[in-house]
């Protein structure tokens, strides 16, 4: 089966996270499971890959997700499921403005921008 198995979310782009992994000979074509984070094998939404790399696109940032990868030996034949592999949520980002609070002359100022 395959091993050495990551997941990364795409820095440029976080609903998209790359898996990749180190297959044995025998296995030309692999499987990509993946669902949101504790889900059960079997209930996951499956990808078939060629390569030793699947882009895993349209995932929601603020979500955590579980990944797993199995080789696909012949029709009949596969790995067991490698992982699972898990690739954390991307906190929304706080566009808030900074604001200080400073005292100026013994007279306090509050939300400031500094």
């Amino acid at each position: 089966g395959p091993t050495n198995v990551s997941a990364v979310r795409l820095a440029t782009d976080a609903t998209k996270v790359t898996v990749t992994w180190v297959g044995t000979i025998d296995g030309n074509s692999w499987q990509v499971q993946y669902g949101n984070a504790g889900f059960t094998i079997g209930s996951g939404t499956i990808l078939a890959s060629s390569t030793q790399s699947k882009v895993v696109p349209n995932l929601l940032a603020t979500v955590s997700y579980d990944f797993y990868v199995r080789s696909n030996c012949d029709a009949n034949q596969n790995s067991a499921w490698v992982g699972p592999i898990n690739v954390a949520s991307v906190q929304s980002i706080d566009n808030s403005p900074a604001l200080m609070t400073a005292t100026i002359a013994g007279v306090q100022y509050n939300t400031m921008v500094p």
